[in-house]
């Protein structure tokens, strides 16, 4: 885990047990109320295009991403409560 904004170059949240009918547009209007977006991608089978049922969602400053986990964690979207936490990976470097 990082402990300062320096070390950590973009604040990353996971966001899990998604319904597999979510879209990033969908995610887009829950959580942009909360904090402004840089970046945002439903993870998905490389094959069927199906999504994995889960999503990361970058933020440009620590504070934006602190409050969206705070405000989103267990929040419902299509029937199910999502999953906030930062995320361990680094989903934006291919």
């Amino acid at each position: 885990m990082y402990d300062t904004e320096e070390e950590y170059p973009l604040p990353t949240l996971y966001v899990g047990d998604l319904h597999e009918d979510v879209t990033e547009a969908m995610l887009y209007e829950k959580f942009s109320p909360v904090a402004p977006i840089f970046c945002l991608r439903v993870c998905r089978d490389a094959s069927t295009r199906r999504s994995l049922g889960y999503a990361y969602i970058g933020y440009q400053v620590q504070a934006d991403a602190q409050r969206a986990l705070d405000a989103m964690n267990r929040e419902v979207i299509k029937g199910k409560a999502m999953r906030v936490m930062w995320s361990q990976e680094h989903p934006w470097v291919l």
